[in-house]
C-alpha cells in the first residue's frame, strides 16, 4: 500500500450577480486555503480587467499524504455546499480535477 505524498488540483468557480457578492464568496474560500498554509497554493482568475467582476475561479494545487488529500477537499467541497446553502443559489461550483502520487507506483517494491 502506498502511504507517499500525492499532488492534488481542484477548481472553484464563484458566478454572482454583484461583484461585491463574488469577491465576499471567493475571500471565504480563500480563507480555507490559507489555514492550510504548508501545503496548498492558489490561483486566482477573475472574469474581468476592469469593472465588475462576476466570476471568479480559483485553481487550487495541494501536495501532501493521502489522509490530508481526502480531508482538505472533503472541507472544500463542504464549504462551497454551505456557501450555496446560504445564498439559496449555485453561485459556486466545485470540480475535482485529479490527485496523482509523487513518486510513480509502478517503480516501487
Amino acid at each position: 500500500m502506498y502511504n507517499g505524498e500525492f499532488i492534488q488540483v481542484l477548481d472553484i468557480s464563484v458566478s454572482c450577480k454583484h461583484h461585491d457578492d463574488c469577491l465576499r464568496l471567493t475571500n471565504i474560500i480563500k480563507k480555507q486555503c490559507d489555514a492550510w498554509v504548508f501545503n496548498v497554493s492558489y490561483q486566482e482568475g477573475k472574469s474581468a480587467r476592469k469593472g465588475d467582476v462576476l466570476t471568479r475561479t480559483l485553481t487550487i494545487r495541494q501536495k501532501a499524504h493521502a489522509g490530508d488529500i481526502v480531508i482538505f477537499k472533503e472541507a472544500l467541497s463542504r464549504v462551497c455546499e454551505q456557501l450555496n446553502i446560504l445564498t439559496k443559489s449555485k453561485y459556486v461550483t466545485f470540480s475535482y480535477r485529479y490527485a496523482e502520487p509523487v513518486n510513480d507506483l509502478r517503480q516501487q517494491p
